[in-house]
């Protein structure tokens, strides 16, 4: 059965509806670890600096650290050992260094980069951009729209060239927000409000766990990553080349979902699309290779659902 066609603007190719087989074969899947398990705990420096109102700037030393700022917007550098920074009120600008730090940046619009070491920051209130750096950091932006792995907080993130390392844990709490995370195997949650979430690394050794969260979120994923859009009319947009691991969709909702797969380097001829029905739901294919598993669903679900391969030409 065809699945109807949906209009695409600013595409140029082929799109084409998914012809729903009536095969069926077995796949296993695997269980998820708590991405918070590993998260560090939080320093307790023995040198605790408490700004006054009237600073604007502190530079820390080489030693752990714990920096109180104030109410107002203030830049703090902590540079090296394990610091405890606490921003408060005002727009601040925080920069770690290369310790595990920790950072609550507080209310306000703020700017918080960890650097190295694998660091945990809270943005707090306010609109807040939030840069990991490298190592395995752990991200919760909290209330307000806020952006993370967009180095200048602008939101057409597809243009965007800052690369992020390491394995990372982003929560992007409540508001509309923008995460981005290229590099490594990350977890990044949207939460609540209407999210823009890129997983999109063209690694398979690195698959990343994507998480939409509550609203209508628009999820870019590729090779070997697991997506879960959460309640709400989400849009899954795949990067696919053959060879690739399959995408793993845990809660695809055919009457409210979409699934738009980009197929790379193949023509609208070179391609044959097919789906498998399985044991663990239905398994999309390209050329015999599975391309997405979509849990938890048959094929008779996804027969009025919106799912499209897109090709060069």
């Amino acid at each position: 059965m065809l699945l109807a066609l949906l209009a695409f603007p600013m595409l140029i190719g082929v799109i084409y509806a998914l012809d729903l087989g009536d095969s069926s074969d077995d796949t296993e899947t695997e269980t998820d670890d708590d991405p918070l398990e590993d998260m560090p705990e939080q320093p307790t420096p023995e040198t605790t600096v408490e700004m006054a109102p009237a600073d604007d700037a502190y530079e820390g030393t080489d030693e752990g650290e714990e920096i109180l700022g104030t109410m107002g917007g203030e830049e703090i550098v902590a540079n090296g050992g394990d610091d405890l920074v606490q921003g408060y009120g005002g727009n601040d600008t925080i920069s770690l260094g290369t310790g595990n730090d920790w950072a609550h940046a507080g209310s306000g619009d703020d700017y918080v980069e960890g650097n190295g070491g694998d660091d945990v920051i809270y943005g707090g209130k306010g609109d807040d951009t939030v840069e990991g750096g490298y190592g395995n950091d752990y991200l919760f932006l909290g209330e307000g729209n806020d952006y993370s792995g967009i180095s200048s907080g602008d939101p057409n993130m597809l243009g965007s060239q800052y690369l992020e390392t390491g394995d990372d844990y982003i929560s992007g709490g409540d508001g509309d927000d923008i995460i981005l995370d290229r590099l490594g195997s990350n977890t990044l949650a949207g939460d609540d409000g209407n999210d823009i979430i890129n997983g999109v690394d063209g690694d398979d050794d690195t698959p990343d766990v994507l998480l939409g969260g509550a609203g209508n979120d628009l999820i870019f994923t590729d090779d070997g990553d697991r997506v879960t859009g959460g309640t709400g009319a989400d849009t899954i947009e795949q990067s696919y080349v053959s060879g690739d691991d399959p995408i793993v969709v845990t809660d695809f909702n055919a009457s409210e979902d979409t699934l738009n797969i980009y197929v790379q380097d193949l023509t609208d001829a070179e391609v044959t699309a097919d789906a498998v029905e399985t044991s663990d739901g239905v398994t999309l294919l390209i050329n015999g290779e599975p391309v997405s598993i979509i849990q938890g669903v048959t094929i008779a679900d996804l027969a009025s659902s919106d799912i499209y391969y897109i090709t060069s030409a």
